[in-house]
């Protein structure tokens, strides 16, 4: 999918100061980041907004494809990433109970091992709707991660309630299902290298919802963020720039990283309409049930040390007593 997208830059000016903290100062009014001051821009022209950043992605990812995450898998395809014991197959007495994600997440056999279940879960979400998918395995996350020792999935920076669920559901309200799972056909294809660059905020209002890569007046922007502007606006998710306080010449020097971007290819695995083709349905067995009742039976090892330590116990305070 090649095609030349335009991006759009709206420039603001405002006075603002930043203090020697590197902080912001606007409107007598201090803030830690400049997203800040864009958000309370985009209130002032009837937007809401959240900060979305990569988080909101990741966030997504991780509830919508909970169970093909962390399914047990035979592992057809390796990768020199993953640990010496780990051969054809998650060998699940050597795994440890605080492993917080699968081996072969940020490797670039991920998706190869899991194209099946991950082609039937993307059928499943744009038959019953991303919406009611993320709902429910926002539930199961939560969960299954309490019964796990509170261990929380990589992906979701150690902070499963970062975003309300509703935030997590507006990009479904507002797009195409087939064009959001695009992507993140993009995305799981090379999660270390897809994940980051995604733009600084989510605004929308009655009509529209986009995203906003915000730059201050001495930022300047990088190629993996304008590829995550080319990919949603390819998709049909609007995305853009907001510059704050920049000069004419910092503008046409944006203008003109921008056109040399046309270079950049977003580079899908295949069409979505082809991968779908590879759709099969598995029952899958999870990773955390496994470490689940690992932590059930050293519950039941403790108790049962502690209980024959009881009479010695007794027959200690008694003697000291007597003492």
């Amino acid at each position: 999918m090649e095609e030349n997208i335009s991006i759009r830059i709206e420039n603001i000016e405002i006075n603002l100061l930043r203090t020697e903290e590197g902080k912001y100062i606007s409107k007598d009014k201090e803030y830690d980041h400049i997203e800040e001051i864009a958000l309370n821009y985009f209130s002032s022209q009837g937007y809401k907004g959240v900060f979305s950043q990569n988080f909101y992605w990741s966030h997504i990812f991780s509830f919508l494809f909970w169970q093909e995450i962390w399914a047990i898998i035979d592992l057809k395809y390796q990768s020199d990433k993953f640990p010496k014991y780990i051969k054809k197959s998650f060998e699940l007495e050597k795994i440890p109970i605080k492993q917080d994600m699968p081996f072969d997440l940020f490797t670039d056999v991920f998706l190869k091992n899991r194209e099946e279940i991950i082609a039937y879960k993307m059928k499943e979400i744009i038959e019953k709707g991303g919406e009611k998918i993320l709902e429910e395995n926002y539930r199961i996350a939560k969960e299954q991660c309490s019964k796990n020792n509170n261990r929380i999935f990589r992906m979701l920076e150690h902070n499963i309630d970062r975003f309300e669920i509703d935030d997590l559901k507006l990009v479904f309200k507002y797009h195409d299902i087939e064009d959001v799972m695009k992507v993140f056909l993009f995305y799981i294809n090379d999660i270390p290298k897809n994940r980051s660059g995604f733009p600084d905020l989510l605004i929308f209002n009655d009509d529209e919802l986009k995203f906003v890569e915000v730059k201050g007046p001495n930022d300047m922007i990088k190629e993996h963020q304008i590829e995550k502007i080319i990919l949603l606006n390819q998709n049909n998710i609007k995305s853009e720039i907001l510059t704050i306080n920049h000069t004419e010449r910092k503008l046409n020097n944006l203008a003109q990283k921008i056109r040399n971007s046309e270079s950049i290819n977003v580079k899908y695995p295949e069409e979505l309409s082809e991968f779908l083709k590879k759709s099969k349905k598995y029952i899958l067995k999870s990773y955390l049930d496994y470490g689940e009742k690992e932590n059930i039976f050293m519950n039941i090892i403790i108790l049962f040390f502690i209980i024959s330590l009881l009479p010695f116990y007794l027959i200690y305070l008694f003697l000291k007593k007597k003492k």
